[in-house]
């Protein structure tokens, strides 16, 4: 009975998972015309996560009582007055229900760490974006609620020692949204706004949860890739643009009959600047650079 509730548990909570997933994908795929859906989509999505986080804990929690209790009867079998023949099959029967239990208890454990790790970083980020926002320091643009240059700056600031000691390569993408410009002056404020925050909330998708992306200007973003050298920097920066044109810019374009695109260039800190000022100086001045050829 113990075993069948165990396998029971499990194919339960694996089946929440992958409805979770589903759901997050097919939101995230979703068009750029069809937003109400989208909005439908991402609240089914969100009551489908608080659904399966919620068996995750109730199947831990029963998990650890079944094969407590198997450990337990496991240490007290030997000292039993029963037969021994019955003591064998009853000490085949715990074992096998400690093990199991210990492999779906691990199973778990491994699936949780990656959601963990992200809730403990988003936790850690929000106390010292509250910290910073005391301090007098602007964190997040209004618009796009993505960071600041201000904060993407600081933040590239507190790491400059390390990366210089090392040396650990920093990449700044710097990418502009081209015809963005147009398009507000056609169809006005209110497009080009909701343009905007659909773009940025799709580059913050495609990024590191450790990886800084901010709203340099108007039709501009800035993203800070640790770790990643200028031929990875280029090689990301070619994934990210075409994932976004392809989820977004297409029913975009589609929608207001428009040829927007994205343009990127980069920059890597230590070989190319010194510091994080000339660094979103460089990249930007390579960006527009780049445009002006193209035109």
């Amino acid at each position: 009975v113990a075993v069948i509730a165990l396998i029971l548990m499990s194919s339960v909570v694996v089946a929440g998972r992958r409805r979770r997933s589903q759901w997050i994908n097919q939101a995230q795929h979703m068009d750029y015309e069809r937003g109400a859906a989208l909005k439908d989509h991402t609240a089914r999505a969100q009551q489908t996560q608080r659904a399966s986080d919620f068996l995750n804990n109730l199947s831990r929690r029963i998990y650890y009582v079944i094969t407590s209790i198997s450990t337990v009867l496991l240490l007290v079998l030997p000292f039993t007055r029963i037969e021994q023949t019955t003591k064998l099959h009853l000490f085949l029967v715990f074992n096998c229900v400690t093990f199991l239990g210990a492999l779906i208890l691990l199973y778990s454990w491994h699936g949780q760490d990656d959601e963990r790790e992200k809730l403990l970083r988003r936790k850690l980020r929000l106390a010292q974006e509250h910290t910073l926002e005391k301090r007098g320091l602007k964190v997040r643009d209004q618009l796009t609620h993505l960071y600041s240059t201000e904060l993407w700056l600081h933040g590239l600031e507190l790491q400059l020692g390390r990366i210089i000691r090392r040396p650990i390569p920093v990449t700044c993408l710097m990418i502009e949204i081209v015809g963005l410009a147009e398009l507000r002056r056609i169809h006005g404020d209110k497009a080009a706004d909701r343009v905007l925050i659909v773009v940025s909330r799709a580059l913050a998708r495609a990024v590191r949860t450790n990886d800084l992306i901010c709203r340099y200007h108007d039709e501009r973003f800035a993203i800070s890739l640790f770790r990643c050298s200028e031929k990875l920097g280029r090689s990301v920066g070619e994934r990210i643009t075409t994932i976004v044109t392809g989820m977004v810019l297409k029913g975009i374009n589609r929608h207001y009959g428009r040829h927007l695109e994205l343009q990127w260039e980069i920059a890597t800190l230590p070989n190319d600047a010194s510091t994080p000022v000339q660094l979103l100086r460089l990249a930007e001045q390579s960006l527009s650079e780049k445009i002006s050829r193209k035109q």
